[in-house]
């Protein structure tokens, strides 16, 4: 094993021939702090992803383990290596859709209708009750406060006063939680596959179609008290990713970000 980049291992040349077999080359893609990734070319012709990530701030590995869909692509190895999840998957090539606010929304809400078929899905935040969410955003708002940020206060006074109305006659399911445009692959106008399953969540629904436009640079305002709840979800996970597994500036600097963006948008 080879160490990158803040503490991710990755497979030598010789480990990776022995689980993916004789491969022409290897070319790193993506490198993130908490992951790897990179294309590897069999000499079959094969093309797979290779991707390694922080253990503790993933569970996309035991997701493949337990999930099975048509939209889900199934890993050709996995296993923990060190501190690491890693994977192969099969390459997917992006096909550059178009996207527009409609087609974002409808191809979210199937998606979000297909995944409540899961049982037993591993997820990374359980948001399924009131108090669980707030457990984890008084949290994020305790860690801002400790590394100097003072204003907090109308996150935590939004967090008991309105939070709990997005629990109201709205139903707790399965949410991917990252459904960025560039995680929803498609072929022509069908959706191929869903990638990237780091940290699902067990929500109240509309929260997906909320975090979905806000990753995607849409307006996410259509979405109400919804919009709120991703704008806490997103600002949570950097302060807690920064106190436990990112200690970087900027990861600090953009939940402090979105924590100021939150104090203006008078929830």
């Amino acid at each position: 094993m080879r160490e990158e980049f803040y503490e991710l291992w990755v497979h030598d040349d010789r480990e990776l021939e022995e689980i993916a077999g004789p491969f022409i080359r290897r070319e790193k893609t993506n490198h993130w702090p908490l992951s790897y990734i990179e294309k590897v070319t069999l000499r079959d012709g094969r093309v797979f992803v290779y991707k390694s990530q922080n253990a503790l701030a993933s569970v996309e590995r035991e997701f493949y383990e337990k999930m099975k869909a048509p939209f889900l692509l199934e890993p050709f190895w996995s296993g923990l290596c060190a501190n690491c999840s890693i994977m192969l998957l099969p390459y997917v090539e992006e096909n550059g859709a178009s996207w527009d606010e409609e087609a974002l929304h409808k191809n979210v809400s199937m998606i979000n209708s297909w995944i409540q078929g899961f049982h037993g899905m591993p997820v990374f935040f359980d948001f399924s009750t009131p108090d669980r969410f707030a457990l984890i955003v008084e949290e994020a708002a305790a860690i801002l406060e400790e590394s100097g940020n003072k204003n907090a206060s109308p996150l935590k006074t939004w967090l008991w006063e309105k939070a709990p109305l997005c629990y109201q006659d709205e139903q707790i399911g399965n949410v991917h939680g990252d459904l960025s445009r560039s995680n929803i692959l498609m072929k022509g106008k069908e959706i191929y596959c869903v990638i990237d399953w780091q940290r699902p969540m067990k929500a109240p629904l509309l929260l997906e179609n909320a975090l979905a436009f806000r990753l995607s640079g849409f307006d996410a305002s259509r979405y109400g008290k919804f919009d709120a709840m991703a704008q806490a979800v997103l600002l949570s996970w950097y302060a807690i990713a920064w106190k436990k597994w990112l200690p970087l500036n900027h990861v600090l600097e953009r939940a402090k970000k979105l924590l100021g963006e939150f104090n203006e948008g008078n929830f």
